[in-house]
């Protein structure tokens, strides 16, 4: 995503997360307009300056992460995978 950047612009993060590609969307337990304003808040929340650097990337998806079961790391792997294009 980076492409050798240590930090990336809020705004090109926020217009390329993919929600419609997002599994609950997917499996229409949620809505992409609903799942895109969810990223878009917290990942601002985490932005410094406009700007999210690495850290604040890894602290989002750990965060995400903590909040799902154990069992389900395939889940978090494809919320990334899809949402990024991965």
């Amino acid at each position: 995503l980076s492409k050798g950047k240590s930090d990336l612009d809020l705004n090109w993060m926020i217009e390329n997360y993919n929600a419609k590609n997002h599994p609950r969307v997917l499996s229409r337990e949620k809505n992409a307009d609903v799942v895109h304003k969810e990223f878009a808040d917290y990942i601002s929340q985490k932005a410094k300056n406009g700007r999210v650097d690495e850290e604040s990337f890894i602290s989002y998806y750990t965060d995400l992460n903590a909040v799902l079961p154990a069992e389900r790391e395939s889940y978090f792997i494809e919320i990334v995978n899809k949402t990024w294009g991965l």
